[in-house]
């Protein structure tokens, strides 16, 4: 068990950190989210606690981040009105989010993330706490969204982003609140 080393704050130039499936713990440092030039962050598997800092919102070099298999927490809302949907747009490069298996609380509007975060290929928030709404409009994604994994995310239909992923290879809506038929799109 440790803490990420403070020496990482001095490597500039970093593009890829992976501490990965480690017995790392504390509260996710500030000084990650400045290093200017990173494009992924990896720190599944380790436990890491407390919220994550605003702050990993304005990197807009990030293009990978991997935060799962932790014991963050807090509050992360991501709806039109809220201001944190802003930080999240200010995410231009992002292809890959993975909070999975964390206790965060909060509300993510599916289809406007989607359509806010155009480079995004694969989402995974599944067992991340998270509640997950549609507003049951079919917004731009990106058409080579491969990923999307919502288990456990309390959803209440089918997303109508569904019918756009068209390249999407992989989708897990298992332990959810999902009742009725499944939509027939084919066709549409």
């Amino acid at each position: 068990m440790g803490l990420l080393p403070k020496s990482l704050f001095k490597l500039t130039h970093l593009i890829t950190l992976d501490l990965s499936h480690n017995m790392l713990s504390g509260v996710l440092p500030l000084w990650l989210f400045t290093l200017p030039s990173l494009e992924s962050i990896s720190l599944f598997d380790n436990m890491f606690n407390g919220n994550v800092p605003l702050e990993m919102f304005s990197l807009q070099s990030l293009k990978e981040l991997n935060l799962a298999n932790n014991q963050l927490d807090g509050e992360i809302n991501v709806l039109d009105q809220c201001p944190i949907l802003q930080t999240f747009r200010q995410l231009t490069n992002l292809t890959s989010l993975d909070l999975s298996f964390n206790s965060f609380s909060g509300e993510w509007e599916l289809d406007t993330l989607l359509s806010s975060l155009t480079n995004l290929v694969a989402l995974t928030l599944s067992y991340s706490g998270l509640f997950v709404t549609t507003n049951g409009a079919t917004r731009y994604v990106n058409p080579d969204f491969n990923t999307l994994s919502l288990a456990s995310c309390k959803i209440k239909v089918f997303p109508e982003s569904l019918r756009a992923m068209e390249n999407l290879i992989f989708l897990n809506l298992s332990s959810n609140d999902i009742q009725g038929p499944v939509p027939d799109w084919e066709g549409r």
